[in-house]
């Protein structure tokens, strides 16, 4: 036996004549993969790292036992040994801190976190080299053993206080607070944190509230800053495990021999057995620490181009850009199409050491496309919609868009879908547009489930259904998707497919502000400045974030802002400012903004007045089919401002924005026919626009409905209804009306 884990004992045997661990687990083959234990091995599979615990498989024996088949370490844990006070300098505990921080680098960067790592979880191999074990499955052990606290106790002292909640989510920063826990176990040469509380409920109280163990003052300082690093309370302020390994590499190559009170120095005379499981991976390890020029000249291609992820990804070697874009063009060189996209993408960044240039990353991207590798060509239709390195084309982007689609590429799905929503390239289809998005989101591309559910929420191509758009953005929202947090909390704001709810549009706005969305932080400041049921009504909070928005650059925000300024809402009153804003807003072919834009040229607010400043800003929103824009190009062309004079060009704005029941437009409309204005005199079309205009209210459509009816224009003759629409009108202080009102009432005496 070689030591008792979380829910099993671990044995030395040999596997393929080879040694190896055997991890016994109280459960059949069949079981175990029916158990959440099964999910932490799937992960576990995938990992192969000099400091992590390799796994191989799992084995039933003939006894009916199932044993998980992993590297064995025979120095076994940290814990164990110190204890048993086998760490005996500060060199030998900062090396193992280098190796647990490389571990933590590694497993972070794939997407993993521990869980729960303590000394007790890394292990040492027979040249005493750390590695990191038991992933998770202590975690998911207690947690299905018991939903007490007593479930947590063996690892409740090296929790970070965020994890100290019903619901807890791990983090990578969460495994930092932990590593410094493990580095304080080196330092204090003690195994049990807070020893003196045999209670951990009462070490969750002290943690939380700010305690946190007593480093020994003999530790260097380095190691002491990096444990205080790591305990911070705030998440994001401890280190990333790639920092600790970047920062300690470069001061163990800085630091003089024997000085091990300022630095971190590792020692490089450690031996490590290789295990002979994975030739082919011993063999990438090997030809990793070759120079390019000492490269054998059987090299494959794919080793090339696995040897240039290593050096991107600066896995088990130093991290270089440059040597990554060496590998990947002699791979390249020799057709692999991983590397010409690598390359191709490396060119678009202007990363490896060569300049930027969009032609040169559209020529690998087209070898590899052309060669039918489906990432690179989605990156060609991307650049091709775009127009980087080539002239824009949408036809050339959807077809390169379509060949990466029909193989599963989910963003060339996405962007397939944007395509067919807006007819860019291909005829527009809403049906082809939502089918696309459903494709990527069920590959995991989480903004095009926000996408479909924007398409439920207004019917386009599906079935309009607000609940379906709401269970889409929810979808995507716990994805951690920060544009479907934002529609989220628009569904809960205005009560769609949910009840209405500003505490919870609130909460779902607040979730996609923290991830720095600009919209987000719009709508949360708007709804906090005008709805105060969101309980959070604090005004000067509520500007910031719409501030905040704005220099962001989301127009929104900026045509809000601009508003704001310009009614003297909750800021001071300041056209200057408010026009400011409204062409920043309207640069961006924000319509409300032009309009606005237009208004304060007009009216000479904030800017000195041009009429045709402002016809070119009406202009810009009235194509876009802005009903009041169209309404005031109306007026612009009535009155010849900023543009010639033409009754008819008048008529024809007029007529655009009443049809989309604009008041004072239809008023207008009605004003033209009855005076023959651009148009063919019509009584009777005057009276209908009227009455249109008149039914919202227009006090000046009523005075005029009131002569029509009373002079017989376009109308039988009626008394009564002439008087029911001075009424109208008077009621609103029309002057003229009441006084045919009085003129009408004193004829009747």
């Amino acid at each position: 036996m070689v030591r008792s884990g979380a829910y099993g004992t671990v044995y030395e045997a040999r596997w393929g004549g080879q040694p190896c661990a055997a991890k016994v687990v109280f459960l059949s083959e069949t079981e175990l993969q029916q158990s959440s234990i099964q999910k932490e091995i799937d992960i576990l599979q995938k990992l192969r790292h000099r400091h992590v615990i390799q796994f191989y498989r799992t084995h039933q024996g003939d006894d009916g036992i199932c044993y998980l088949i992993m590297d064995i370490a025979e120095n076994g844990s940290l814990s164990s040994a110190i204890t048993h006070n086998l760490l005996p300098d500060w060199p030998t505990k900062t090396r193992l801190a280098h190796e647990i921080a490389r571990g933590l680098e590694y497993i972070h960067y794939q997407g993993v976190c521990h869980r729960d790592l303590k000394s007790g979880n890394v292990l040492l191999t027979r040249g005493m080299v750390a590695k990191l074990a038991d992933f998770g499955l202590a975690e998911v052990k207690s947690l299905s053993a018991s939903k007490s606290n007593a479930g947590l106790v063996g690892t409740m002292r090296w929790l970070a206080p965020e994890l100290m909640v019903a619901r807890p989510k791990y983090t990578g920063k969460s495994d930092m607070y932990a590593f410094g826990m493990v580095m304080w176990e080196m330092a204090a040469n003690c195994t049990r944190p807070f020893k003196e509380h045999s209670d951990s409920v009462a070490v969750m109280v002290l943690v939380k509230g700010g305690t946190r163990e007593v480093i020994p003052m003999d530790s260097p300082k380095d190691f002491r800053v990096w444990i205080e690093r790591c305990w911070d309370a705030n998440p994001t302020k401890r280190p990333d495990a790639c920092e600790v390994v970047l920062v300690e590499d470069r001061l163990a190559s800085e630091a003089d021999v024997g000085d091990d009170q300022d630095f971190l120095s590792f020692s490089s005379s450690t031996i490590e057995t290789t295990s002979s499981y994975e030739p082919e991976a011993r063999l990438k390890d090997e030809l990793a620490q070759l120079s390019i020029h000492s490269l054998p000249t059987e090299i494959t291609a794919d080793e090339m181009f696995h040897l240039g992820l290593k050096h991107e990804e600066g896995l088990d070697i130093e991290k270089s850009d440059v040597d990554a874009m060496q590998w990947f063009r002699k791979a390249a060189e020799r057709g692999h199409t991983g590397a010409q996209t690598r390359l191709g993408q490396m060119y678009a960044e202007g990363r490896g050491g060569v300049d930027q240039s969009d032609q040169e990353a559209v020529v690998w991207f087209r070898k590899a496309a052309e060669q039918g590798f489906p990432e690179a060509q989605g990156k060609l239709g991307e650049m091709y919609s775009v127009g980087r390195g080539v002239q824009p084309c949408d036809r050339e982007a959807a077809s390169w868009f379509l060949k990466a689609a029909e193989a599963g590429v989910a963003e060339a799905q996405h962007n397939l879908g944007v395509f067919y929503q807006s007819g860019r390239g291909v005829g527009q289809s809403y049906e082809e547009a939502a089918r696309w998005y459903r494709k990527a989101g069920d590959n995991g591309f989480v903004n095009a489930l926000s996408n479909l559910g924007i398409m439920h929420l207004s019917g386009q191509g599906v079935e309009q259904s607000d609940v379906e758009a709401l269970l889409l953005f929810r979808r995507a929202a716990e994805q951690e998707s920060a544009e479907a947090q934002t529609n989220l909390g628009f569904m809960y704001q205005f009560g769609r497919g949910v009840e209405q709810n500003d505490v919870e549009a609130a909460s779902w706005y607040c979730k996609g502000a923290d991830q720095g969305l600009a919209s987000a932080k719009f709508y949360l400041g708007h709804l906090l400045l005008h709805n105060p049921g969101a309980d959070l009504n604090n005004a000067d909070a509520a500007v910031s974030l719409i501030h905040e928005a704005a220099e962001k650059g989301n127009a929104e925000a900026q045509c809000g802002l601009g508003l704001m300024y310009q009614n003297g809402d909750k800021v001071e009153q300041n056209n200057s400012e408010a026009t400011a804003w409204y062409q920043k807003s309207a640069s961006q072919e924000n319509t409300q903004a032009q309009h606005n834009l237009g208004f304060m040229y007009q009216h000479g607010l904030g800017v000195e007045q041009s009429d045709d400043e402002a016809a070119l800003w009406f202009r810009k929103a009235a194509d876009k089919g802005f009903a009041s824009s169209q309404s005031n190009m109306g007026f612009m062309y009535h009155y010849g401002r900023g543009v010639e004079r033409n009754g008819a060009e008048a008529f024809t704005w007029y007529l655009k924005a009443a049809e989309q029941d604009h008041p004072p437009a239809q008023y207008n409309v009605g004003m033209l026919y009855e005076e023959g204005q651009g148009v063919e005199q019509s009584d009777p079309e005057a009276v209908y626009w009227y009455q249109r205009a008149a039914a919202h209210g227009q006090v000046e459509a009523q005075y005029r409905l009131g002569d029509m009816y009373e002079n017989g224009l376009g109308v039988e003759p009626s008394t009564e209804e002439a008087v029911a629409w001075f009424t109208n009108a008077a009621s609103q202080g029309h002057s003229k009306a009441q006084a045919r009102l009085a003129e009408l009432s004193a004829s009747t005496v």
